[in-house]
């Protein structure tokens, strides 16, 4: 969703890095915006695998048999 925005903010900053900036110093800004949208969408990726794992994590987590401890008083300790 985010690189959605960004290239959407994106085109309208190309539009007028294109209209007024020297070519030189258009295509390096060009560039390095290429770069950090790919960055961007690697990170996205990395955060959507880091939250499926997570997910995972918590649905084993909760999937645990409770363990009760009879300590002879007749209360069992839950853990």
């Amino acid at each position: 969703m985010m690189i959605k925005v960004l290239k959407r903010v994106s085109s309208y900053y190309k539009e007028k890095i294109i209209k007024y900036l020297p070519e030189a110093s258009r295509d390096l800004i060009l560039s390095e915006n290429r770069r950090l949208e790919r960055r961007a969408e690697a990170l996205e990726e990395e955060n959507r695998e880091l939250r499926a794992y997570i997910r995972g994590m918590e649905t084993g987590l909760r999937s645990l048999r409770k363990i009760v401890i009879n300590n002879g008083n007749g209360k069992g300790d839950k853990r």
